[in-house]
């Protein structure tokens, strides 16, 4: 059941997320769906599974974007990583505050990044960057991740990505 979810989202999350980026574009700065969703599976199966998933959906991304392949891979396997080791030992499941690891997660990408560009690039504007498009993108990422996981619990959709060990603490 998990592997046809899995597959499910990595189809059409990228085509969905660049079709809804324009409609869905606060200020110009478009919601990051996929951060979102790399963290709740994490956070909901474990560090193993997060990260796989955020390393297959990174490079889905990278491809698309067509960037440089295998950067954004490895930070979203990082935050499924870390997404998954917070939910196993600290975070629950339906906590508001994983809107706020989900903007720290997200600005903490923006900025490996953003620095990995000055390095491979040379100048790059950081403080334009930071303040006009990874604060604004990370904060909205972090509310359209909180509305996804109170969503998906209304329709108890969580039980069915969630690890075993935490399924009695949600239900």
């Amino acid at each position: 059941m998990k592997f046809r979810i899995y597959a499910l989202i990595l189809i059409f999350l990228i085509p969905l997320q660049a079709s809804l980026s324009s409609i869905f574009a606060v200020f110009g700065v478009p919601p990051d769906i996929a951060l979102a969703v790399v963290y709740m599976i994490g956070l909901l199966t474990g560090p193993r599974e997060g990260a796989i998933f955020g390393m297959g959906l990174g490079l889905l991304h990278d491809m698309h974007a067509g960037g440089i392949l295998g950067l954004t891979g490895f930070t979203r396997g990082l935050i499924g990583l870390m997404a998954g080791v917070l939910g196993r030992h600290v975070l629950n499941v339906a906590s508001m505050a994983n809107a706020l690891f989900i903007t720290g997660f997200g600005l903490a990408e923006g900025v490996i990044i953003v620095l990995f560009m000055e390095t491979y690039y040379g100048d790059v504007p950081f403080n334009n960057l930071f303040f006009g498009r990874l604060l604004p993108g990370s904060l909205y990422a972090g509310v359209v991740g909180a509305v996804i996981i109170r969503l998906l619990a209304r329709r108890h959709l969580l039980e069915k990505l969630m690890r075993k060990s935490i399924e009695r603490e949600v239900v």
